[in-house]
């Protein structure tokens, strides 16, 4: 199994204000950073159980960007607060499989989401946060999808036959819909005097991100869950 990379993001609050009636502090602000997603149980809508044998597959975890905005609400004499936060995120998967014949092919899953949620935070020291909160992930590329095969390749050294990767990855598009989910975020980090925040979460998908629409090549409808580390 790969090794995780963890990349922290970094906030920067543009205001901070307070109504000293209500003894609450708001901060709002701007974060950018990276995340490591991937999209699991792919292999079984490809593939079905004990039909055939003699390939080799896996998911491939990628890099993506996120970016977004957030206000934080909090009372100055508690330790917990309110985040509301909206981010746009790019997170693809890349399915690979290869088998005895020698073909090689690639899916990629280059899907990009709107996220919007809201984060818990708790403060166990000044200024340190542990945080949850519940998020929907709306798919604005439901179509994005990318195949790359070396089939012009073995078909020429064996004979067998290979539909082209542009017709393979039209098929594709037209049999798979990256969907809307939910996810929890699990959160750490730790606010700066100056403004700055740094933090690391968690993405733990809670739903479905895939659809599987009626087909002719097999391919199964299941629950294919989306996780990332940011």
């Amino acid at each position: 199994m790969k090794k995780l990379l963890l990349i922290l993001i970094i906030s920067f609050a543009t205001q901070q204000f307070s109504q000293a009636q209500y003894r609450k502090q708001i901060t709002y602000g701007f974060f950018g950073g990276a995340n490591y997603s991937k999209m699991t149980n792919l292999q079984s809508v490809f593939i079905p159980n004990n039909i055939y044998s003699g390939f080799e597959t896996n998911e491939e975890a990628t890099i993506g960007a996120m970016a977004g905005f957030f206000f934080n609400w909090k009372y100055e004499d508690q330790n917990v607060s309110l985040q509301p936060e909206i981010f746009y995120s790019t997170q693809a998967t890349n399915f690979n499989y290869n088998d005895i014949r020698g073909l090689k092919y690639t899916i990629g899953f280059k899907y990009n989401y709107v996220n919007v949620g809201l984060f818990f935070k708790y403060y166990p020291v000044d200024r340190l946060y542990i945080g949850v909160g519940p998020y929907v992930a709306l798919n604005v590329t439901s179509d994005a999808i990318e195949y790359s095969s070396n089939g012009e390749q073995v078909a020429a050294e064996t004979g067998l036959y290979f539909e082209p990767d542009i017709v393979q990855q039209k098929f594709l598009k037209e049999s798979l819909q990256g969907k809307n989910y939910f996810q929890t975020l699990f959160g750490v980090g730790y606010e700066f005097d100056n403004g700055i925040v740094v933090g690391f979460k968690y993405h733990l998908g809670l739903s479905d991100a895939l659809e599987t629409k009626e087909n002719g090549f097999r391919f199964i409808e299941n629950k294919n869950k989306t996780n990332a580390f940011s």
